[in-house]
């Protein structure tokens, strides 16, 4: 997000650190997930389709969408600014749009679609599956039940 009254107070520091901050989870993440992907791919169509990689199909297809809109809407995302040459903009947004596409199509491959012949009732059904399990379960009294000890019962993530 460059900004230039950001630039002229921090300058490099700033800069610094927003590239540190991009190899500190971002990178680390998108490199596992694709490695994840990978070797689920290397296993076959039957590992891809279970609940796990078609989430994490959903997720790169969602990250590598945004990115390709970032890397060709640069302007719209960055102040106004337009930092990179079209070469690179074009070369970003294609790959990041090539990821997307290769993302959606496993997922539309590995997934059934509803009785109407739609994918989009799935999309919504997960999306608020997915948002209604980040609520905190309910909490246990006896911090020494076995239910308690693995802390499943604590918050839900999946």
């Amino acid at each position: 997000h460059p900004n230039a009254a950001i630039d002229a107070v921090c300058g490099l520091r700033h800069n610094l650190l927003t590239i540190a901050q991009a190899y500190a989870l971002p990178l680390p993440l998108i490199w596992a997930v694709a490695s994840a992907l990978r070797s689920a791919a290397a296993a076959g169509w039957d590992r891809l389709s279970s609940a796990t990689y078609r989430r994490l199909n959903l997720a790169l297809f969602t990250s590598s969408a945004w990115l390709c809109a970032a890397a060709v809407c640069m302007p719209a995302f960055a102040y106004g600014y337009d930092m990179y040459p079209a070469a690179l903009k074009a070369a970003a947004g294609a790959a990041h749009g090539l990821t997307a596409l290769l993302c959606a199509g496993v997922w539309v491959r590995t997934v059934e679609p509803t009785r109407s012949g739609h994918y989009m009732p799935r999309l919504v059904r997960g999306l608020a599956g997915s948002l209604a399990t980040l609520a905190p379960k309910s909490a246990s009294d006896d911090p020494e039940a076995a239910s308690s000890r693995d802390g499943r019962s604590e918050l839900a993530l999946c």
